[in-house]
């Protein structure tokens, strides 16, 4: 069971105060034959945990990192040098660590996928997942929308609640990931 979870209004306002901006891609990016900005949002009470990555194609240009709680990091990826008409296609997986009642965590891993090809259009997908390669396969264009089984907690003041976390993505040359926390029955 997950301690401390916030109430529905403390949950809205911290949501609401998060603001999120995509990162401008670097210049020197730009002159890559393909190149991608992902920016992630994490709208949860909870640090995003970066536990690891998959390039079939391409190269980090800078790397994914952990994501704090109400905030957003962004990571872009590229081409390999000297490569010929390759593009770049990948995979990363970040882990929600809940704080459990007793000590320990409840975890939650998703994975984020992302695809320039050398023919063909931007991809990317925001799914529940530990493997970032299966991410990286399940890359759509325009939009895709997940939500998490629901989980039990209790509030800061001992109610218990189910909570489920919603995963989007946003494909384009500066992507969008958004995961949020949302509170689904009390009682």
């Amino acid at each position: 069971m997950i301690e401390e979870i916030l109430a529905a209004a403390e949950l809205a306002s911290s949501i609401a105060d998060s603001v999120t901006s995509i990162t401008a891609e670097p210049q020197d990016l730009k002159d890559k034959y393909r190149s991608m900005t992902i920016t992630v949002c994490n709208q949860t009470q909870f640090p995003l945990v970066y536990m690891s990555s998959s390039m079939q194609h391409g190269r980090f240009w800078t790397s994914p990192t952990n994501v704090g709680k109400f905030n957003d990091m962004t990571f872009s990826a590229c081409n390999e040098d000297n490569s010929i008409l390759t593009g770049l296609q990948g995979g990363v997986v970040f882990q929600l660590q809940m704080p459990k009642a007793g000590g320990g965590y409840e975890t939650l891993d998703i994975g984020v996928g992302f695809d320039d090809p050398a023919i063909g259009s931007f991809s990317c997908s925001a799914l529940f997942t530990t493997a970032a390669k299966k991410a990286s396969e399940k890359t759509k264009e325009g939009t895709t929308k997940h939500q998490s089984p629901n989980l039990k907690g209790k509030t800061k003041d001992g109610h218990d609640l189910e909570i489920a976390f919603l995963a989007v993505s946003s494909a384009g040359k500066e992507a969008k990931i958004t995961i949020t926390q949302q509170i689904v029955a009390t009682s």
